[in-house]
Order: C-alpha cells, then structure tokens, then sequence
C-alpha cells in the first residue's frame, strides 16, 4: 500500500508503455531473424541463440515477479499483526488481496509454460547444452 501512494498516473502509464516497447522487442529477437535479409524471418527456436538468450530473460523476469508475489502476501500476513482494528485495515486491502488472487492464479498456470520454454531448445538439440558463441 505504501508504493500506491508514492506511485502517480504519469508514472504508471510511462511504466506500461515501457513494458509493451520493451516486450515487442523480446518477441521480435524471439522469433525473428534479424542477422539474415529479411527482418521478420521465422526461425526454428533451436537454431538461434538469442531464442535462448531471451528465454533466459524472461526467465529472470518471471522469477522476480514470483518473488515480489511472496513479498507482498508476507507483508499483507504478517503486517497486521499487531494491528487492533482488523477489520478497517483488512476492507482497505480487499482491492489488493483480489489482485494478488489473479497474479497468483497467473503464476501458478504460467509456471509450465516458462519450464517448457527454457527447456524446448535443449530438448529438441541436444548439441545445444553449452553457449559457447555468445
């Protein structure tokens, strides 16, 4: 609660804006062959290294929102617990706690799906084990 108070509008709009530009460019170097001739060439993800190295990426980003996930539900526990108005400061977080509820709805089906893409290029190429041409 306390970041919603130091957070305004601006920010928070310059903040999607940055994530949408910044995830655009991690699926075009993704999925798309900027080395060759044509810039939107579909590539095999197991024949590209940066398909492994944005995997790697996303990875880190995935993990550090499941760790700020914990963070918050700790804080929202255990904050109150010396708290004697309960029920006041509980009805002011009931718009954060049905947030957390989806996000870790969200993590918890995305988290095969994130396995699988950091795994799919070794399992498919087992000559692939080591970068070594980075």
């Amino acid at each position: 609660m306390i970041y919603y108070r130091k957070v305004s509008r601006r920010s928070l709009q310059a903040l999607c804006l940055v994530t949408w530009l910044l995830s655009l460019a991690l699926t075009s170097a993704q999925y798309c062959s900027v080395t060759g001739g044509s810039v939107c060439l579909m590539v095999p993800s197991s024949v590209k290294r940066n398909t492994v190295i944005v995997g790697y990426i996303r990875l880190a980003i995935f993990l550090t929102n499941v760790f700020f996930f914990g963070t918050c539900l700790y804080h929202v526990k255990y904050g109150f617990a010396g708290v004697s108005d309960r029920y006041k400061c509980m009805s002011q977080t009931r718009a954060f706690l049905k947030i957390s509820a989806i996000t870790g709805t969200f993590l918890i089906l995305f988290t095969p799906g994130m396995i699988w893409t950091i795994l799919k290029p070794y399992a498919t190429d087992r000559t692939m084990v080591v970068i070594t041409d980075i």
